[in-house]
């Protein structure tokens, strides 16, 4: 388990991060411009990470492990449904910068492995939310290929995720599938 003090540096490495992707394509973010923006070593840095995408997944990752947190306190569908595409839209500059990069493919991997964890958060362990059908596993995965391919056509084209509205259709759909 890490310490406080490790958790604080790789924290410290995350803003660093998020402050230069604002500013900068992902291609040309150095290890030397993060640790010179946190005032680490170089050892430090790698003590936490493997590489500069490797942060950009710990961002991702932190997101949406406190997405899935918020997710299980709940019970209401729209609500965990929002939880999830939040992470979504405060991260959109990262997200978009990684999807132009040329080694996007192990952090679209990697997106989508956690959507389906997400995912089977909201519908699998939610009661409420279940289908009750032999379609259930196709449903959720076309719900995760369809959420996830809506909000990056999104993010690519500079419009918002809305999480709140997409949530509401998501439901509707949700609702009127269940009534069949």
């Amino acid at each position: 388990m890490e310490t406080k003090e490790e958790t604080n540096k790789k924290k410290a490495i995350a803003e660093a991060f998020l402050q230069l992707i604002q500013k900068k394509p992902l291609e040309k973010i150095t290890v030397k411009m993060l640790i010179e923006n946190c005032c680490l070593s170089r050892s430090a840095f790698y003590y936490h990470f493997r590489s500069i995408s490797g942060v950009a997944e710990y961002i991702i990752l932190e997101s949406l492990e406190i997405a899935c947190r918020k997710c299980r306190k709940t019970n209401d569908l729209k609500e965990m449904i929002q939880f999830l595409l939040e992470p979504f839209e405060e991260n959109r500059i990262l997200i978009k910068k990684m999807g132009m990069s040329l080694e996007n493919t192990e952090y679209w991997r990697y997106i989508i492995k956690h959507m389906f964890e997400l995912n089977s958060v909201i519908w699998e362990e939610n009661p409420a939310a279940r289908l009750g059908t032999k379609d259930e596993q196709f449903i959720s995965s076309m719900f995760t290929f369809g959420v996830l391919g809506y909000m990056l056509y999104n993010i690519l084209n500079n419009d918002p995720i809305q999480p709140e509205y997409l949530a509401e259709q998501i439901v509707q759909f949700h609702d009127k599938y269940q009534e069949k």
